[in-house]
């Protein structure tokens, strides 16, 4: 997620809490030379790569490293969305499901 997401970002690992199931964001204040060595760690040790795009993290290039890093390793891709619709995130994301934070809400 984008540093602006973090509070969003924490509602949704409190919502997946909720079900039983458990989300980190491992990631967050990693530099970038430390960051290819721990995205694998954590997709080796995760059962999926959630990304959650908005305006501020589409155009992040993480994102696709985070992604493809999931492709090559397996990993199920999941794309949350807010404030944002499938055809805004970069294309190798819309193959992957997609789900609206606040569908119906403006």
């Amino acid at each position: 997620h984008a540093p602006g997401d973090a509070a969003l970002a924490e509602a949704v690992r409190e919502r997946i809490g909720g079900a039983g199931l458990s989300a980190a964001s491992p990631l967050a204040g990693v530099g970038a030379e430390e960051y290819g060595h721990h995205l694998r760690t954590a997709l080796e040790g995760g059962r999926a790569y959630a990304v959650l795009f908005s305006r501020p993290s589409v155009g992040s290039p993480y994102f696709l490293l985070g992604g493809g890093a999931a492709w090559a390793l397996d990993v199920p891709i999941f794309v949350l969305l807010n404030d944002v619709t499938a055809s805004d995130v970069p294309a190798f994301f819309r193959q992957y499901p997609s789900f609206p934070l606040w569908k119906g809400v403006p």
